[in-house]
C-alpha cells in the first residue's frame, strides 16, 4: 500500500512538472487535453448562456419600449378624443346660446309687434269712437 502511495505521488509529480512526460506506457498529455477540453466546454456554456440572457434582456427592453410607445400613442389618442369632445361641447354651448338669443330677440320681437298691432287696434277703436261721436253731434244738431 506504500509503495502504490508512493508511486501515485511520483506519478502527480511528473503530471506537474512535465504535462508531455510518459508515465508507464500512457503520456500525460492526453489527460491535460480532456481538462482544458472540459474547461473549454465550461467557458463556452457560460459564454452561450451569457449570449442567451443578453439576448432576453434585450428582447425584454424592446418589448418594454414597444409597450412604452404604444401607451404613449393611445394616451395620445385619447387626449385628443378628449380635445375634440371639449371642441364639440364647446360648440353645442356656443350653439344652444345662439339659439337662446335668437329665441328671445324672437319672442321680444313678437311682444313689440303685438304691442304695436295693440296699440293701432285701440287707435283705430279711439278714432272709431271719435268719427261715431262726431256723427252723433252732428245728428244731434
Amino acid at each position: 500500500c506504500a509503495a502504490l502511495s508512493h508511486m501515485e505521488t511520483t506519478l502527480v509529480n511528473l503530471a506537474c512538472d512535465d504535462p508531455g512526460a510518459t508515465v508507464g506506457s500512457a503520456l500525460l498529455l492526453p489527460k491535460h487535453q480532456r481538462t482544458i477540453d472540459i474547461g473549454a466546454e465550461h467557458h463556452m456554456q457560460r459564454k452561450a448562456k451569457e449570449a442567451e440572457d443578453e439576448i432576453l434582456r434585450l428582447e425584454l427592453e424592446d418589448e418594454l419600449k414597444r409597450k412604452a410607445g404604444l401607451e404613449k400613442k393611445q394616451k395620445r389618442r385619447n387626449k385628443q378624443k378628449e380635445e375634440k369632445r371639449l371642441r364639440q361641447e364647446k360648440a353645442r354651448i356656443a350653439r344652444e346660446q345662439e339659439e337662446e338669443r335668437i329665441r328671445l330677440e324672437e319672442e321680444e320681437r313678437k311682444k313689440r309687434d303685438e304691442e304695436k298691432a295693440k296699440a293701432e287696434r285701440e287707435k283705430r277703436l279711439q278714432e272709431l269712437e271719435t268719427r261715431r261721436r262726431m256723427e252723433e253731434e252732428v245728428m244731434e244738431r
